[in-house]
């Protein structure tokens, strides 16, 4: 286990408490094994584009929603080898309807 100098902005775990996704607001999204909670593992580490600010794994599929201080919605693949993060909802891209 290392420490990351980062202040943590969101953590989840995984339905099965093998997995946990460690959110900073220095752009990084960590994901560690569980096998040993006492030792976690690191299992990927990505840079998002801003700060990460929530993170929840889908509770179906193998995925991981991740929001950011830029707004936008990222989803990470977690069945590929090599997780990788993309980006799929930026709110500032879509006109607002105001309320009448």
């Amino acid at each position: 286990w290392t420490e990351d100098t980062a202040a943590v902005a969101a953590i989840a775990f995984d339905s099965a408490g093998t997995t946990m996704a460690v959110g900073s607001d220095d752009n990084s999204l960590d994901l560690y094994a569980l096998d040993d909670p006492a030792h976690p593992t690191l299992k990927a580490h990505l840079a998002m584009t801003a700060a990460v600010t929530s993170v929840a794994f889908d509770p179906v599929r193998p995925r991981l929603y991740v929001g950011g201080a830029d707004n936008a919605l990222g989803v990470v693949d977690l069945s590929a080898a090599h997780p990788r993060s993309r980006r799929m909802f930026v709110p500032s891209t879509i006109s607002a309807a105001r309320p009448s």
